[in-house]
């Protein structure tokens, strides 16, 4: 069985911050795995720029802090940042 990208220990630290669920939740549906349940190109860069590119490393789940401060940026950034164009 494959391992989730967003581990369950990352999961409940976002948990107990009811002030990141909405944006958890919408980089949850951005960054949510394509068929065959690989991740997207973005995301599998990010975390192997985070945590390395060896198979090892790959392997590697997020860290819950890491996660937890992506969302506090991304909430810090508003609705027109994090990736995603204005025109």
């Amino acid at each position: 069985m494959s391992k989730p990208a967003i581990p369950i220990r990352a999961t409940l630290a976002v948990a107990t911050r009811p002030d990141l669920w909405a944006t958890g939740v919408r980089a949850a549906l951005r960054f949510r795995p394509r068929r065959g349940g690989r991740l997207g190109p973005y995301v599998a860069f990010r975390l192997e720029t985070q945590y390395g590119g060896g198979r090892q490393e790959r392997r590697r789940a997020a860290d819950p802090a890491d996660v937890v401060a992506y969302l506090e940026w991304l909430r810090s950034v508003g609705p027109a940042g994090g990736g995603r164009r204005t025109r």
